[in-house]
């Protein structure tokens, strides 16, 4: 019988040991890794636009130390990449260049508004109410709902239209995902430093859109014939650019009756 009591508190005590040195252990490790998310964090720009992917520079950051690639942060760019990958010890392979660009040059001077809003100031308010202030029901409401979205402070509503800085875009997103006529678009940078963009995005057809607007695209398809690499196409009526296909020789914004499509630098 005397056994049998020793050998219970003989493996009690071995489970109790076992089981603080397990804790002191566990303890220890997650100091070690809330140091490195720490520091990880510090890396990062904290300003959780969610460029990467995730909700914020601390989710990326445990995401990180759980094997994503070091690449994602645009708003941080190439140093903050190279830094991540140095101190995880991995290859940096620099940041995927991303420029926002505003796909509308309906301002004052080309547009007339039929009506009027007297509601709250706000694109997206303004959008759910169905109102249509503009001829073209395509075009930029200017209310600035993007500038307030904008964390860098890249945009300003400049003569009835949204404006972007590129020298201060990181391309994060947040302003595209927050129009509600989706007129804000995101470019990834390709082959080449520049890249044309079609600042209209209507699909009414030409004679409609010189009625309203003396800015917009009218599908005349002089920009298609100007390129020579088939980087330009026409999609119900409307010009678009690929950009992996563009060179930035600007022969398509030459072409252009409108003034439709511009040049987009990237940093």
């Amino acid at each position: 019988m005397d056994t049998i009591v020793w050998t219970v508190l003989l493996m009690a005590a071995v489970g109790l040991v076992g089981s603080v040195l397990l804790s002191i252990v566990s303890k220890k490790l997650a100091i070690g890794e809330d140091e490195r998310l720490a520091y990880l964090v510090s890396i990062l720009p904290g300003v959780n636009c969610g460029s990467c992917g995730f909700a914020g520079c601390e989710q990326y950051a445990k995401a990180l130390l759980d094997g994503t690639p070091p690449n994602a942060c645009t708003a941080g760019g190439d140093r903050v990449a190279e830094e991540l990958a140095a101190f995880l010890g991995v290859e940096s392979t620099g940041v995927v260049q991303r420029e926002a660009f505003v796909a509308c040059k309906g301002t004052d001077d080309f547009i007339d508004p039929h009506l009027e809003f007297q509601g709250v100031p706000s694109c997206r308010v303004f959008n759910t109410l169905f109102f249509t202030s503009l001829s073209c029901p395509f075009g930029c409401l200017g209310f600035g709902d993007c500038a307030e979205a904008c964390a860098f402070d890249a945009i300003r509503v400049e003569n009835g239209v949204a404006r972007i800085d590129t020298t201060a875009c990181t391309g994060c997103g947040a302003c595209a995902e927050l129009c509600p006529r989706h007129i804000i678009k995101l470019v990834s940078q390709g082959e080449a430093p520049t890249t044309a963009v079609v600042t209209c995005r209507n699909t009414m057809g030409g004679k409609r859109t010189r009625e309203v607007c003396g800015a917009g695209c009218i599908g005349c398809m002089k920009c298609v014939k100007a390129c020579a690499f088939e980087a330009v196409t026409v999609e119900n009526g409307c010009a678009r650019v690929d950009p992996a296909k563009c060179t930035g020789c600007n022969a398509c914004a030459e072409a252009c009756p409108t003034g439709a499509i511009g040049q987009l630098v990237f940093r």
